[in-house]
C-alpha cells in the first residue's frame, strides 16, 4: 500500500497482491475510464476542502487494478497538529451500518433469524413493536429503513436516556416505541432509521446470547482481519486517534447513545480491506454474507437511489454506485465502491460535514462536486429567526433547530444536514452537493415558508 500527503509521498512495507484471477482483471482493465483519480489530484481536492473550512484533517482510500492507496492531508485536531496518516483512527458514524448488516446477513445464512419473521420473535418477551393494518416490522423491514420507525428518539427523551445505564436506556427506548403509531405498512415506505437498526444490534444479541462488541470482533472484525477496528477504543487506538469537531471545526462531545450499538472506530487502511472482500476482490469466510447484503433491492425515492441491506445503491445513469455515509460524533465518513469497475474509495474527516460528492468525484471523475461557496456572516442571534417546524403539501415535517451557532435542517426522511448562510435568508450544506435551503421572512424577520432543495427537487413547507 502507498499514501501520500502534503508532506511527501510515503512507501509502506505492505504491498498489494496481483490479482489471481484473470476475468476480473480484464473486467477491470475494460472499464480504465472509470479509473479514480490520482493521488496528486486527489490531494489537491483535499486541500481545497481544508482551505474552505469543511475540515481538520481528512483521508482517502482508494482501490483499483493497481491495489490500495490512501492519500491524506490535514492534522489531527484543532489543537493537535500531527499529521493524518493511513492508519490515523476515526469514527465512522453511520458507515457502522454496513458492518451491523454485514452481520446479520451472516447470522441469517446461519440459521439464526429469518428476513422476513417478524423483528419482535428475536427482542425480549416484553418489548412490543408498533405495526399497520395488521402487518407487523420484519427482520428485513429493519435492513432496509422500511420499518416506518422513527429516526432517533426524540430529543427530551434521548437527553433522558443519555443519562441513564445501557440497559435503563434501551428500556426508555422499547417503551416509545412501543407507542409509536406507523403511518404505513412496514416494507411499503422508506424512511431512514437509527432506531431500526438499534434494534438489529439488540436483536443479535437476544438472539445469540453474545454482546454487540464480542460479536462484531469474533464473527467479522477478527475474520476479516481488521486489527485497527473497533466499538471500544483501545489505549492504542486513543493514541493515534483524530479529534472529533462540530461542523464549524468547534470540538465535539464523543458519541453517547447508550441504547443503540457502538459506533465503530476504524482506520482507512482497515476500511479498504472491509471494501476489498465486500467486492469480492478478496475470498473471506464472510463472501456469502456480503454478496447477501445485495440480493435485496426496495427503493429510496428520498435518495434517488436503491436499497440493499445497510447498502445505498446509486443508479447513476445505468452504472451503479453503492456505498453508504455517515457523519455524527464529530467525524464523517463514506465507503463506495464500483461494481463494475471494481474500484472503491473510502473517505474520512475529522468533522461532521458529509464529504461524499467528493468521494464519488474520485471514483468518477465525471461526477460532479458540490463548490465550495463563499459564507455570509449571520449573527448567532438571527439564527432563532427560522428555527421551528415546517409541514409540506403531503404532510411532511422538516424541522430546523440551532447546534450552538449553527442551524440543522432535519429531512422528514431522518437525515441531519448542517446549514451554512451564503445570504440573510438562504443556506447550503458544505460537503452535500445539491442540498440548499432558503425561506421568506415575515415583516418582523422571522421565517414563514421554507424551500429545500435536494438534487434538483424543490419541496415548499409552511411553519406550524
Amino acid at each position: 500500500m502507498t499514501y501520500i500527503n502534503r508532506r511527501g509521498l510515503i512507501t509502506s512495507a505492505v504491498a498489494f497482491g496481483l490479482l489471481n484471477n484473470f476475468s476480473l482483471a480484464a473486467e477491470i482493465l475494460q472499464h480504465s475510464d472509470d479509473a479514480p483519480l490520482s493521488n496528486e489530484r486527489i490531494l489537491k481536492l483535499l486541500q481545497e476542502r481544508l482551505d474552505a473550512r469543511q475540515s481538520l484533517g481528512m483521508a482517502i482510500g482508494v482501490i483499483d487494478r493497481a491495489g490500495r492507496r490512501v492519500v491524506t492531508a490535514g492534522q489531527l485536531g484543532k489543537s493537535d497538529a500531527r499529521p493524518i496518516t493511513a492508519a490515523t483512527v476515526f469514527g465512522i458514524a453511520s458507515v457502522t451500518k454496513p458492518f451491523v448488516a454485514l452481520l446479520l446477513a451472516d447470522a441469517v445464512l446461519r440459521g439464526e433469524f429469518a428476513y422476513e419473521a417478524p423483528a419482535a420473535r428475536y427482542l425480549p418477551a416484553e418489548v412490543r413493536l408498533p405495526g399497520h393494518n395488521g402487518h407487523e416490522i420484519t427482520v428485513l423491514d429493519l435492513a432496509t429503513h422500511t420499518s416506518g420507525l422513527p429516526h432517533e428518539l426524540p430529543q427530551e427523551l434521548a437527553s433522558r436516556a443519555r443519562a441513564q445505564s445501557q440497559l435503563e436506556a434501551r428500556r426508555l427506548m422499547y417503551e416509545f416505541l412501543s407507542s409509536c403509531k406507523l403511518n404505513a405498512d412496514p416494507g411499503s415506505t422508506w424512511s431512514y432509521s437509527n432506531l431500526g437498526y438499534a434494534l438489529l444490534a439488540h436483536m443479535l444479541e437476544n438472539r445469540t446470547g453474545m454482546s454487540y462488541a464480542f460479536l462484531m470482533r469474533a464473527r467479522l472484525l477478527n475474520v476479516l482481519g481488521l486489527q485497527n477496528t473497533s466499538p471500544d477504543l483501545t489505549d492504542q487506538m486513543k493514541a493515534v486517534r483524530a479529534s472529533p469537531h462540530l461542523a464549524s471545526l468547534d470540538p465535539s462531545p464523543e458519541w453517547h447513545k447508550p441504547w443503540m450499538g457502538a459506533v465503530l472506530q476504524s482506520t482507512c487502511t482497515d476500511l479498504l480491506k472491509f471494501l476489498e472482500a465486500c467486492m469480492g476482490r478478496v475470498p473471506t469466510p464472510l463472501s456469502p454474507a456480503f454478496a447477501a447484503m445485495l440480493e435485496v433491492d426496495r427503493p429510496a425515492p428520498a435518495l434517488n437511489a436503491r436499497q440493499a441491506l445497510a447498502w445505498h445503491v446509486y443508479p447513476y445513469e445505468g452504472r451503479p454506485l453503492i456505498g453508504h455515509s455517515g457523519g455524527g460524533g464529530g467525524f464523517a465518513a463514506t465507503i463506495m465502491f464500483d461494481p463494475n469497475a471494481r474500484t472503491g474509495v473510502v473517505l474520512l474527516s475529522n468533522a461532521e460535514l458529509l464529504q461524499q460528492d467528493v468521494a464519488q468525484h474520485v471514483l468518477r471523475e465525471q461526477l460532479p462536486m458540490e463548490p465550495i461557496q463563499k459564507e455570509f456572516s449571520l449573527a448567532p442571534a438571527a439564527l432563532e429567526a427560522f428555527v421551528g417546524e415546517y409541514r409540506d403539501g403531503s404532510g411532511a415535517i422538516t424541522s430546523i433547530k440551532r447546534q450552538s451557532d449553527q442551524l440543522l435542517l432535519l429531512m422528514p426522511a431522518g437525515h441531519k444536514a448542517p446549514l451554512t448562510p451564503d445570504s440573510p435568508n438562504s443556506f447550503f450544506v458544505r460537503g452535500f452537493a445539491g442540498l440548499t435551503a432558503s425561506f421568506e421572512l415575515d415583516a418582523h424577520g422571522r421565517a414563514t415558508v421554507l424551500h429545500w432543495t435536494l438534487s434538483g427537487k424543490t419541496i415548499t413547507a409552511h411553519r406550524q
